[in-house]
């Protein structure tokens, strides 16, 4: 998994953008931050080359076009951590995360939210915080 926090919170402005489902993002988020980030050997001479761009667009799992997707990268990247989902008055969609672990003011009852991502759609929505939470060094 990529932990640079420039790249991930780019990326997260770039899935805040978008306008719908994305292939080229799908595989670039996967490249990123989704499980077959980690797997030795797929930073083939340590790029994105043809081919593994190839087979990110044709196997990545489809994270701004579905919640289920995109809550199951959360699961991936953010282990245990909850999510709050509502439509703002603008209408978009905001996904907020947060860790239900984390120690919370007695004056405060709930949680600080560390992520927040708000976008067109809600997979888009659920995606940028990820990579937001992610950029923090969260997870």
């Amino acid at each position: 998994m990529s932990t640079d926090p420039a790249t991930l919170n780019a990326l997260a402005s770039e899935v805040e953008a978008g306008t719908g489902p994305d292939r080229e993002l799908d595989a670039r988020i996967e490249d990123t931050i989704g499980p077959s980030s980690e797997y030795p050997g797929l930073h083939l001479l340590g790029g994105f080359t043809a081919g593994r761009k190839a087979w990110l667009l044709e196997f990545s799992p489809r994270y701004t076009a579905s919640a289920d997707a995109a809550l199951g990268l959360m699961e991936q990247a953010l282990p245990g951590w909850s999510y709050c989902l509502q439509q703002s008055f603008s209408g978009r969609p905001t996904a907020w995360l947060y860790d239900p672990d984390e120690d919370y003011d007695e004056e405060l009852p709930m949680p600080s939210f560390p992520a927040r991502g708000d976008a067109p759609t809600l997979p888009l929505a659920i995606v940028a915080a990820v990579l937001r939470a992610a950029a923090r060094g969260e997870g």
